[in-house]
């Protein structure tokens, strides 16, 4: 990863001397933002108190900006560098400023540092100081520009599919949410990544015109991107884990992370060992069994009873405080061997494009492994390999004026939570490795199951007149539907709590401008048919394109307790946000 970053800024400055040999002058172009975004949260949701409890969750400050740099060569060059391209962003949240030290903050818990890479802390979603893409492009082309190859190397984001809002095919570069929730621009929310892309394009092969391939290689490895998960959970957009902590699952009887923090306290104490080869492994195991349901308050006063201490030989244990588990992100190396790699066909046949998909990589969005977390209280975020095999289309239709959209995937194996047996697998494991060696052992259970998936989402984009709304200007509206299935997956309430085996979305969007593009509002809802809907809606003004003003409001509705991603694993109903921005673009 190094040496493809040395290579990367050696290109730099070669491409630079490249530039004074065989160019007279570098166009460059320079545009940007400044923004200022507050966000006040109803912590309870909108559907059941309106504005009843709010607490203000951001105060971020941006600084955006692109440079692009073209040479002007003096002849047409049939290799060249055709572009240097840096884009640079900067943030600091005064949030934690202005509201610290008063009653109605509650983030002063967050950890001041990350312990590892991807383990934030309150440095990385206070500050941002981030050179965020940073390329080089080199361009051949045959002397009838018939062909051309095209060579981008350097920090990027590169997008697949023909999707908004859903990642069908479009997961080379995975997400960033730890200081922002949703609907932002894609590329705000993209984390970008060192690689190297290369394309070839062909004016023709037979019927197909604009025939071309993309290879990407990808040796920077990093996951889907949370707020600091530390033992409080306390980071303005970590609000969703600290649900976590606190749900009950049916799976571990009832027991909540939270309540089994409070058993992992006792598990290393000497008084457990001696308990454990006083009764043996079995008989410890069947004596526990029935009071796991309350472990958490049983097992203390069991090791505290004085009689029966006495009995297994040993002195009563004391009282101690949780232990929070360890929430930790297991990603793989930054080597040659793990890069990840990808190719992509597309070739049009009059109206019609479409594109073939392959990629290799490891997957963003972590799979919760409890091996550990009963005898090492470390709960691993772990991101195994797979493939993704999809196809998407666009299709303009004439007759409609209208755009039909598609795309769709395969993955051989993504990672779904399946409790079964985790519970007595990893006491047993504490017990008998107890019983045998003296250290809690891990359990033979990881708590996630690893299943074939397809995706697919269809679109329709059309502008429609709706006078007697906006006499002057069309509606833009997209639709969409969106299926997944999981291959082989019986959904379970108890052990697979999370994902039913098809899920399905509908969403539209909407879009229009008044008086001369100045008021520029947007309605975007999302529907589960579990019974639950997202709705975003928002309205920016802008007199000359520069400075500008938006109000924004996001939040979900509907049954908390259905099997629905804006429900499981956490139920987002109960949260609700309304954001003021201001900026200027230049």
């Amino acid at each position: 990863m190094k040496r493809f970053v040395l290579l990367t800024l050696l290109g730099l400055v070669c491409g630079l001397l490249f530039c004074a040999t065989y160019s007279q002058a570098l166009e460059t172009e320079f545009h940007g933002r400044v923004q200022s975004t507050f966000v006040l949260r109803d912590i309870n949701g909108f559907q059941y108190d309106l504005f009843d409890e709010t607490k203000g969750m951001q105060w971020r400050n941006e600084l955006k900006f692109d440079l692009t740099a073209r040479p002007e060569y003096e002849q047409t060059q049939n290799i060249r560098l055709e572009k240097i391209f840096l884009s640079y962003r900067g943030a600091y949240d005064i949030i934690f400023d202005v509201l610290k030290n008063r009653d109605a903050w509650e983030h002063d818990g967050i950890r001041e540092k990350s312990p590892d890479d991807f383990e934030l802390g309150l440095d990385d979603i206070e500050t941002e100081n981030d050179l965020r893409e940073a390329f080089l492009d080199f361009v051949g082309e045959t002397e009838d520009r018939a062909q051309s190859v095209s060579l981008r190397l350097g920090r990027q984001i590169v997008q697949w599919g023909e999707a908004d809002g859903f990642n069908v095919v479009n997961i080379l570069n995975p997400q960033d949410n730890s200081t922002l929730m949703f609907f932002e621009m894609p590329e705000d929310l993209a984390t970008p990544l060192w690689m190297m892309r290369l394309n070839y394009t062909k004016d023709s092969i037979g019927p197909l015109s604009d025939v071309g391939l993309e290879i990407v290689a990808i040796p920077d490895i990093r996951p889907h991107q949370f707020a600091p998960l530390d033992d409080n959970m306390d980071a303005p957009y970590a609000f969703g884990f600290k649900q976590l902590k606190d749900k009950p699952f049916d799976a571990f009887r009832g027991l909540s992370i939270n309540r089994i923090e409070n058993v992992l306290s006792y598990i290393d104490l000497p008084q457990v060992a001696d308990f454990v080869n006083f009764v043996g492994g079995d008989a410890a195991l069947n004596i526990l069994d029935p009071l796991i349901a309350n472990l958490d308050t049983e097992l203390p006063a069991l090791l505290n009873d004085p009689a029966y201490m006495s009995i297994v030989g040993s002195s009563p244990a004391g009282y101690y405080p949780a232990t929070p588990l360890q929430w930790k992100d297991d990603v793989p190396d930054n080597t040659f061997d793990n890069t990840e790699y990808g190719i992509r066909l597309e070739a049009s046949y009059g109206e019609f494009v479409g594109s073939l998909y392959y990629f290799h990589g490891y997957q963003d969005d972590p799979a919760m492994d409890f091996s550990y977390a009963f005898s090492n209280a470390e709960l691993y975020y772990r991101h195994p390999e797979q493939d993704m095999y999809g196809a998407s289309f666009n299709v303009f239709l004439p007759f409609a004026n209208a755009v039909l959209r598609g795309e769709g995937c395969m993955i051989d194996k993504m990672s779904f939570v399946d409790l079964t047996g985790l519970l007595d697998a990893a006491f047993g494991g504490v017990i008998y490795g107890i019983e045998d060696t003296g250290i809690p052992a891990p359990s033979a259970v990881s708590g996630f199951e690893r299943k074939k998936v397809y995706q697919s989402l269809i679109g329709f984009d059309k502008n429609f007149w709706m006078r007697w709304l906006n006499p002057n200007q069309m509606i833009w509206t997209s639709w969409q539907v969106y299926w997944r299935h999981i291959d082989d997956w019986d959904y379970d309430r108890v052990n697979r709590p999370f994902d039913e085996e098809d899920n399905f979305r509908i969403s539209l969007f909407l879009v229009t401008d008044f008086y001369h593009g100045w008021i520029h509002p947007e309605i975007f809802i999302m529907y589960d048919p579990e019974g639950t809907w997202v709705t975003n809606a928002s309205v920016k003004y802008s007199s000359n394109g520069k400075l500008y003003y938006k109000l924004t409001q996001m939040s979900f509705w509907g049954d908390g307790d259905a099997t629905s991603p804006f429900t499981q694993p956490v139920d987002l109903t109960c949260t609700s946000e309304i954001s003021f921005r201001v900026g200027y673009n230049w």
